[in-house]
């Protein structure tokens, strides 16, 4: 007899925990469903993100290229007002 209430005592615990897992399986579809939603809202705040890098990306290559204008064009009087200045002391002092 002890066996046999031991066994309905199993199955009922069985019972419970089969309820509970049932359970557990809905609370994770559910968790997941939401988490899904979030990563999405996340996923599409990082698109906005992407395409304002992409516009600051360009407004740097921009002025990187008018930097490097600018150089060339300081280099070239530089060198315009070194030959200037060589030729008149070389006018100066008589060298040619």
């Amino acid at each position: 007899m002890e066996i046999e209430a031991r066994i309905a005592r199993l199955e009922s615990d069985v019972g419970h925990v089969l309820t509970n897992v049932s359970e557990i399986k809905t609370d994770v579809r559910d968790l997941r469903a939401r988490m899904d939603a979030k990563f999405d809202a996340v996923a599409g705040n990082f698109t906005g993100v992407d395409d304002k890098f992409d516009r600051l990306n360009d407004k740097l290559d921009r002025i990187s290229d008018g930097i490097s204008a600018a150089k060339i064009s300081g280099l070239l009087l530089y060198f315009g007002l070194a030959a200037t200045l060589l030729g008149v002391m070389a006018r100066g002092f008589g060298w040619i």
